[in-house]
């Protein structure tokens, strides 16, 4: 059982927290990246933005499938919390906790 639970949920969560936090790293730089493009480069760089996003939100949804218990599931409400707010503010400051909630959730359940 202990085997089956490593496997079924360990892993994929510790897979899927770490695109997670790459998927997160990614959308702020190419959102920074965007601010300093000109009018011709918009549209791609507005595309590599929302395909950032997409690559979050489809980790995220990986990621909350094989959620494997309470602990694990208050980690990730707060990393949830955390991430709604960044996208909210906009600011670089909001960066940091969300990128280590991602990182927590890794290292709260090591393989």
């Amino acid at each position: 059982a202990q085997t089956e639970s490593l496997l079924a949920y360990r892993l994929p969560g510790v897979r899927d927290s770490q695109r997670m936090a790459g998927a997160a790293v990614s959308l702020r730089q190419r959102e920074f990246r965007l601010l300093v493009t000109d009018a011709a480069g918009m549209p791609a760089a507005m595309e590599k933005v929302e395909s950032s996003r997409a690559q979050f939100e489809a980790a995220r949804k990986d990621y909350a499938s094989a959620i494997a218990d309470d602990t694990e599931r208050g980690l990730y409400a707060a990393a949830m919390l955390q991430w709604k707010a960044l996208l909210t503010s906009g600011t670089m400051a909001s960066v940091l906790p969300a990128y280590m909630s991602f990182m927590a959730i890794s290292i709260a359940h090591p393989v």
